[in-house]
């Protein structure tokens, strides 16, 4: 498509391949640059969450909360951890036990 940003074919391939790095460079939200424009801190809390050790970060919906995605449980215990100093609140949520599953239109 000549788009150099994330592709959700690109995305699917890492999900089926259970690749959590390709899933991290795939990640992407259309609704990340108006609310960063009108909230800044919002980029910088996501940029906290690679910081402290995530594969990728990602605005959820128009802003309510910004998700680090990890390898593991351990891992994602440790980014818990050091987020904890950015956030008001840290949660570690795990994926189904049969991962993700890519749905037709």
């Amino acid at each position: 498509d000549g788009n150099a940003g994330p592709s959700s074919g690109d995305l699917a391939l890492a999900l089926a391949a259970g690749d959590p790095e390709g899933v991290a460079a795939n990640l992407s939200n259309d609704l990340e640059v108006a609310a960063f424009d009108l909230m800044p801190g919002l980029a910088e809390l996501k940029a906290g969450m690679t910081r402290c050790g995530a594969l990728g970060a990602l605005l959820t919906g128009s802003g309510s909360a910004i998700i680090g995605l990890c390898r593991d449980e351990p891992h994602a215990r440790r980014v818990a951890e050091e987020a904890s100093a950015l956030f008001p609140r840290v949660e570690v949520a795990h994926s189904t036990a049969s991962g993700a599953e890519v749905l037709g239109a």
